[in-house]
Parts: C-alpha cells; structure tokens; sequence
C-alpha cells in the first residue's frame, strides 16, 4: 500500500460559489488582481476601473473573478461591496506580494494582492487566465539592488496565462524578459508583430521571441501549454490601441528618468518604489499616464476574455467529440476474472506529535477494503463490468467487513472463507504532517489461494487478471488455462517484492498486459537480467521516460501491453496497439489533480479503468482516459477505490517515444 503526503484543503483561501461552480462547469472564469485597487490608482478612479472592467468580462462572456484579501481572509470572486472597501485608501492596507501572504492572513488585515499572489489563489481555484495591466520586474539598476519582482518567479511555477500590457516601463524591460527567460516562461506578444511594449507605450525596443495574431492562436497556444503540463506560465503582452497611445515613447521615459531621481532623493524603497514612481508618472504626465493606464487595463480585460472564452469553448468541444466515442462504455457489461489478495487496509493518523514514550497518542483510524486483486475487482464493478473476485478471507470479523461492505458490485461466489487463517490486513502509521511512518502487514492468508482452489474458477471469459499476491503455481496454471483458451490474461505486480513472481517460469511470455510502476519495472528487468539504472532521477521526466522505454521494449517482444504508470507524471504503454503493429513507446501526461488525499488505490483504479476501455472495445487513448479520469477520483478520496467514479473521462493526447527496437532488443539478448 503506497501512501504519498496527504494534503490539506487550505484554510486561508474563499472561493466565492459563484467563481467554484464556473470553473467547474469550464465557463470562461477571468482572475484579475487588486494592488491596482488599494496601490495603482487614486479614489475614486480604482474603484470606477474595477467595476469597469468586471464588467468588460461579463461583456465578452466571461466569469470576473477579482482575487484581494479582507481581514486576512485570501477571496477569490470579490463583491462590489469588498471591491468598495479596498477602494478607499488606508495605511493599514497591505500591497501583498507571495512573502507577504502569511503576515497578512495571521494579522487578519486586508490587502491588496500583486500579480504573484493573485497567480497564486487563481492557480489553487483553477482558474486559467489571469488579465492585468502590466506585470512586474526586473527595477532599473536592478543589477545593483537585486530588485527582482516575485511575479517573475511565480510566473515560472504556475501553469497559467497572463494577459497584460507587458512590463511596467518604471522597469527594466531588457532585463526582465532575459528573467522570464531563465525562469522558462513561454512571452508572446499579440498582433501581428514581435515588437513588445511597453506599458504606456506600443513599442519599447525590444522583441518577444513569439507572437500570435489573433485569439484563436493564443487559445491554442493555452491548450499546448496545459498538453504538455509544463509548471509554468504563458505571458501575452497585448499593445495599447494606437488611439489610446497619449504619450509618446521618448516623452514616457523622461518622465520615468525624473521619477526615479525623485524616489532615489527620497530613499524610496523596496514595496513603496513602484506605487510612488506610478504616482510622479501621472503627475508628470499631467494625469496622461492614468489615462493611459486604465484604457490598457480595458483592453486587456476584453483580450483576455476573448482568450479564455475561446479556450473554454475549443475544450467542450473537444470533451463532447471524445465522450460521444464512448457510446456509453458503462453500459457495456463483461464478466472479467480477477484472482489476487483481499486485504482491510487501516490508517492511523496521529494527530499530535510522534514519540514512544509510553504514553497514549490522539489519532484517527479508518479502514477500507484493500488489495490489489480486490481492488481491481471493486472498480471494475463499480464501472460496470460485473468481475468474479477469487480470492481468500478468514472466516472473522474483517472477513464479513470485505464481503459485505467493500464488494457489493462483485461476484463474490469465488471469495474463499478460510477457518484457519485470519483475514489479511494492512495497517499504515501516519504523522500529523500526512508522512507515511511505516507499514505492517499479515498476508499469510494468499498461500490457501492454490491450484487446486484456483481450477474451480478457471472459466472462459472475456479476460482474466491476477496480482503478486497469489502463489507461483496457481500463476502457472492460470497462464497455462489462459494460453490454451486463448483468453487475454494481465498482471498488475502489487509491489516490488512481488512484482517478479510471474517471470520466475518462461509462460510469463504468454501474458497480454502488465502494469508496473517504475520501481516494478526496474525490479523486473533486474530479475531478468537486464540492466536498470539505479541512479535515477525520478524528477527528470525525458530521464525517467527513456529509462522505462529502454526496459520496456525487451518485454514487449512477447508482451502486447506493457503500461508503466508513473504518479503524477503520467502513463507510459509500450506495445503494439493491434498484434499486427510494430512495437511502440507513447507517452501520456496525468491529470492535475488538487487536494490529493491518499494514492493508495490510483494504480488499480488507473488498470481497472483501462481494462473497462479495452473490454468495450475502445482505442487506446480512450481506455487510457477512463483509467486518468477513474484514478482522479481514488486520489481524492480515503479509500483505495472511492464509492463511485464521478469524473467524466476527458480527451487525452499521447507524445511519441522514440523507440530505437534493434538496438534494444541485441543489448537485452547479450545480457540474457
């Protein structure tokens, strides 16, 4: 039972009902930020342009949904009265950049959130288009200061799209892209030009490395970015409309020059730099620059809309195409066999701090039902396909628990009750940070699953499926019965002590899908004498893809299927997709999943899901879908298999893996 960190739904953040159910329903949801309403502009222009460009949004479609913080309280969604009460000026009215966030939540002020932070809660409500005026950056002379804007950093580890004017010309523009750069986000500008501006201005002097020349290209360009699940952002840096370009670029920067010299004289620093030079700009300007300023904002927010609607409206589309193919797989019923274990699974969460001192400690204990062979059984159930479950409980009380509580949806008639051995169980210790402690497990239970037990349920069937935990002969015969019946057969390893137990006789050749992660993968071709790279860096996604591609071919000479699920990295199948095609490597990317709760079961429900597709006589990059969307529910709930699969399956695209098979296969033999 593997058990990943278990997160906690944050308690600083709101999301307004209103911005959760759009997000949910994929309705064009547009962030929009708030320092521009307690630092960026004087009363009662603030709060005149944040209700002008709320209502931009609903214009062209969209969801607003300005992100600030009112008595310490991060909302997403803000009302026009929490709009009003930032509007007026108050010292007391933090500029809350990332670093800021705790402070303020502690103190239980109010403030007005940076495009970091605003970045920071559209990501965690899943938001996907945040529209500003311009963004942060590098400060002028900032090779001496060091004065480096957090938006810069949090634009670099946040999937999302940032419409803007550019980058603020208080900065240094130059400097800042080559940051963007460093930090690996992905600057175009929108038009039909390179040219990037500069805030106030069309054209700075400097050049994106891309540009997209109408919304359509920027929606596609969004829909690359969350293809390849990259942790980072997209900026599209949208010109001011040449009729509300006031001032021109030379004027612009005197002004900026005395602006700075004016701060320098007056010690201005750190936070308060930006809102004061903002403020001896419009001075300068003669009130030119605000103008200017909230034109620009204007546009962006029509831009971004129309970005994020078109986005929004390219994804339904694509869901409804994919979902239609489906032709309503759950209603499609099979009858798989699954042989494997059957265990209770309990979690003891500690609540206070771990120490053996003798004393008592405060927790919670849950249990559910677990084992792989269960759990396969379970899910397949619970997605309609009617599975026959062999397997063995004692004749106790977590016997009756499995059989009456956890397998409702299973044909249970195959379930040995065992009066001599107990029930297996499994039981995880868990600390007050949601870290996995250790596991102890009695499982002595499987060994009563032997041949002569297994042959009573041998049958034909549409495909049969076994874990590690039953014994090696009982395998043998069910890969002989299998081979001879010509009934598909797949193995899911269960863990890396048990993943091998199939490879120990020659008719693991006649197996049509296996499903290791990456350690069981590593594990078997150890066993088989091939050589694994122990020094892996699981992090370095191309690393860990050619490493499975380099173990996997070997066995897909004689294995159709062999499917290597990697986390929340994704999937990896290696195989043929028909038996007549040649061996391929694709890879698929995982769903982002927030608020994880417990990987226990994601693995199984992943196969259960994808032995569902192929049993309804689905293409692969469909099978893999129902297993993504089956895994997404595991992870968010407690138990290995939840109590039902609520998430739709969703288009899924793969990436071609290079597979160079000749080479492969003549290292793979001269080890053997």
């Amino acid at each position: 039972m593997a058990l990943r960190r278990l997160h906690m739904v944050a308690k600083g953040i709101h999301i307004s009902p209103n911005i959760k159910n759009a997000v949910q329903e994929n309705q064009p949801v547009v962030a929009l930020e708030s320092t521009i309403i307690t630092h960026g502009m004087p009363y009662p222009h603030n709060y005149k342009t944040a209700i002008a460009v709320e209502d931009i949004v609903w214009q062209n479609g969209g969801v607003p949904a300005t992100i600030g913080i009112l008595n310490g309280v991060l909302k997403v969604g803000l009302s026009n009265t929490d709009i009003a009460e930032l509007s007026q000026f108050s010292s007391d009215k933090v500029k809350t950049s990332r670093r800021d966030l705790p402070y303020v939540a502690s103190k239980m002020i109010s403030g007005g959130t940076t495009v970091s932070a605003t970045i920071i809660a559209a990501n965690f409500a899943g938001i996907k288009v945040f529209v500003t005026g311009g963004i942060g950056g590098v400060h002028r002379e900032g090779e001496h200061s060091l004065d480096i804007s957090a938006d810069l950093t949090e634009l670099g580890r946040n999937r999302i799209t940032v419409v803007c004017g550019g980058v603020k010309s208080i900065l240094d523009i130059g400097r800042t892209m080559e940051y963007l750069e460093t930090q690996g986000v992905c600057v175009v500008t929108f038009g039909t030009t390179r040219r990037f501006p500069a805030f106030y201005t069309r054209e700075s002097g400097h050049y994106a490395p891309y540009y997209v020349d109408s919304v359509s290209e920027a929606a596609k360009l969004m829909q690359s970015l969350e293809d390849l699940r990259l942790d980072s952002g997209l900026l599209i840096a949208v010109p001011i409309p040449k009729s509300e370009e006031l001032i021109d670029h030379k004027t612009m920067e005197e002004n900026i020059t005395t602006a700075i010299r004016l701060a320098k004289e007056n010690s201005i620093k750190g936070k308060e730099l930006t809102p004061f030079i903002l403020s001896q700009v419009a001075s300068l300007t003669k009130g030119l620059s605000l103008q200017t300023n909230i034109a620009l904002i204007k546009n962006n927010a029509k831009i971004g809309t129309q970005i994020a609607a078109k986005f929004c409206k390219n994804r339904t589309q694509n869901k409804v195409q994919y979902t239609t193919e489906f032709i309503n797989y759950k209603t499609k019923i099979s009858s798989p066999i699954v042989f494997g274990g059957s265990i209770v699974d309990s979690v003891i969460s500690i609540l206070d701090t771990f120490k053996v001192d003798g004393c008592t400690l405060q927790g919670r204990i849950k249990q559910h039902g677990g084992g792989v062979g269960r759990n396969l059984a379970d899910a397949l159930g619970k997605l309609n396909m009617k599975p026959k479950l062999v397997s063995a409980v004692g004749d106790d009380l977590s016997g009756k628990f499995l059989l009456t509580e956890t397998l409702e949806h299973v044909d249970c008639q195959g379930v040995m009750r065992n009066k001599e051995k107990a029930t297996a169980r499994y039981t995880a210790l868990i600390d007050n940070k949601g870290d996995f402690l250790m596991g102890i497990g009695d499982m002595d239970i499987h060994d009563s699953i032997v041949p002569g037990y297994v042959e009573h349920f041998l049958t034909d069937c549409p495909m049969v499926l076994f874990d590690g935990n039953i014994p090696l002969k009982s395998i043998q015969l069910i890969l002989e019965f299998c081979q001879d019946k010509k009934i598909p057969v797949m193995f899911e390893p269960t863990d890396v002590a048990k993943a091998a137990v199939p490879f120990q006789t020659d008719l693991w050749k006649t197996l049509n899908i296996i499903s290791p992660n990456l350690k069981e993968l590593m594990t078997i071709a150890s066993f088989l004498g091939y050589p694994v790279n122990d020094s892996l860096h699981e992090n370095n996604l191309n690393a860990v893809l050619q490493e499975v591609v380099r173990l996997s071919v070997p066995l897909a000479v004689h294995i159709q299927t062999v499917l290597v699920t990697l986390g929340p990295l994704g999937i990896v199948v290696v195989g043929r997709q028909t038996p007549e095609d040649d061996i391929s490597a694709r890879y698929y990317s995982a769903n982002l999943v927030d608020n994880v709760v417990s990987a226990s079961g994601a693995g199984d429900c992943v196969a259960a899901g994808i032995i569902c597709g192929k049993l309804s006589g689905l293409k692969e990059p469909q099978c893999i879908g129902i297993g993504l969307a089956a895994a997404t529910d595991s992870l968010k709930a407690m138990a290995a298999v939840p109590k039902e699969f609520k998430t739709s399956p969703e288009p899924v695209k793969y990436s071609d893996i290079n597979v160079t098979l000749p080479n492969l296969i003549r290292s793979f033999n001269k080890v053997r």
